[in-house]
């Protein structure tokens, strides 16, 4: 009886984590769709735990060697598939940090090899969330991810905003200066260098910030409000190792659906200072 409740435990933790996954696709969960993906990878975690501290499958009573064998090539499959790494990184933590060197997320970025894919959430202040975060950190976040595409020419850079948006047209509110600074250097890099770089915004569709990092690691912003009604911050960072890409396909197709929108369309140098006379 054990052996079978162990089985439905994997069962119902794989269906509650092929659910998650949907509604992330979806974009109709947010945070609660992340939130049933780390329960579910928990919870398979947890079986995972009993199952290499307990007899082996082998000895399992009232199966067949051929079923025993199938079991666990389905278990071990399972395993390796979600090989997943999990790390969180707090703003407050991270302000007080020297430099960038001992910071987890602006690390994993510039690990990047072949392709780096970042979505931001612009509300219609035009105060991104990331604002939270020591500017100069930021800053030499940025100039550093600027060098990337110049050190190495095979490597694609591409950001997409997600902004308000109205009857079909982009609403593009009056950025930030040090963001637009960044912005101006991506479209200097592809103007001047034929770099692999794209600058897009987009309609808001996900209420979140997120990163691709050559596919296998995704970088994820946990959001709070400091009072009703105002604009989110960043709390928390999420990062993913992911090397089967079970979690990431998923954002990777986020990514292609803010891409598809009628309204995406490649920034324009007066999109970065949309109220400049």
């Amino acid at each position: 009886m054990a052996t079978w409740t162990r089985q439905a435990a994997i069962v119902v933790s794989g269906a509650v984590l092929g659910v998650a996954l949907d509604r992330l696709t979806k974009g109709v969960a947010g945070i609660s769709g992340l939130s049933l993906a780390v329960v579910a990878i928990a919870g398979i975690a947890m079986f995972f735990s009993f199952e290499d501290n307990s007899r082996s499958l082998a000895d399992f009573r009232g199966l067949t060697v051929r079923q025993t064998a199938g079991l666990q090539a389905e278990l071990l499959d399972l395993k390796r598939r979600l090989a997943l790494n999990v790390s969180f990184q707090g703003v407050k933590a991270l302000n007080s940090l020297p430099d960038i060197s001992g910071d987890k997320i602006a690390q994993a970025m510039l690990s990047a090899k072949r392709e780096l894919l970042i979505v931001d959430l612009i509300p219609a202040s035009g105060a991104r969330p990331d604002a939270s975060m020591r500017s100069d950190l930021l800053a030499e976040q940025w100039e550093a991810m600027l060098r990337l595409p110049l050190e190495n020419s095979s490597l694609t850079y591409r950001r997409m905003c997600q902004v308000p948006s109205l009857d079909g047209k982009l609403l593009i509110p009056a950025l930030e200066a040090d963001f637009v600074d960044h912005c101006d250097g991506m479209l200097k890099l592809k103007r001047d260098h034929g770099a692999r770089v794209s600058l897009r915004f987009a309609p808001t569709k996900y209420p979140y910030k997120f990163m691709i990092v050559d596919g296998t690691i995704l970088i994820l912003e946990l959001h709070r409000f400091r009072s009703d009604g105002t604009d989110p911050v960043v709390d928390q960072e999420l990062v993913i190792h992911d090397p089967d890409g079970s979690i990431t396909d998923s954002f990777r197709a986020m990514w292609d659906d803010l891409a598809d929108q009628p309204e995406t369309r490649a920034a324009v140098p007066t999109d970065l200072r949309p109220h400049s006379p």
